[in-house]
């Protein structure tokens, strides 16, 4: 290892240069208020709205015959609300059978289905897009998102290698 740093030094490439290869740049579509960025649920096309004052991740409910996920009433959203999406929000419901991919990543998060159809309307005057989902603070800080304004550039963090070879070698 101290072998690797040294060589790296030597021809140039520093502590600066090795930072940048722990992440992954990510395409931007949209850089506003909010950025939205192009990913695939079960392998189709999507657009997703990154929003780091959303504690949950949310998927467009009517997309799932599209996308082919599976929405389910689970217990553990008996009673849940959420607040600024309106003043009623009814039929929450668990996703199933779903992988949202970003770049090389999937994105693993507690995901909910809603109708997101207010949102969408709202949003649509103001882009070229139509979001399908957005990926709330949890699965933001989860998967080591920067999201740089200035650049209009987001990162996310690459797995650490490390820890998923000593994953793999775990029976």
């Amino acid at each position: 290892m101290i072998l690797v740093i040294t060589i790296c030094f030597l021809i140039g490439i520093g502590p600066a240069v090795l930072a940048q290869n722990e992440y992954e740049v990510i395409e931007v579509i949209i850089m506003g208020d909010q950025p939205i960025v192009r990913g695939t649920i079960n392998g189709k096309k999507a657009y997703l709205l990154l929003d780091t004052g959303a504690d949950v991740s949310l998927l467009h409910s009517e997309d799932a015959r599209h996308f082919g996920f599976s929405c389910h009433t689970r217990n553990s959203l008996k009673g849940f609300q959420l607040t600024g999406l309106g003043a009623s929000v009814k039929g929450l419901a668990g996703v199933y059978d779903m992988d949202l991919q970003l770049g090389s990543q999937i994105i693993r998060a507690d995901y909910i289905a809603i109708d997101l159809s207010d949102i969408i309307r709202s949003l649509d005057s103001r882009l070229s897009v139509r979001i399908n989902g957005i990926i709330g603070s949890k699965a933001l800080r989860m998967h080591g998102f920067l999201i740089d304004y200035h650049h209009k550039e987001v990162k996310m963090k690459l797995p650490n290698t490390d820890e998923l070879s000593r994953a793999s070698d775990s029976p």
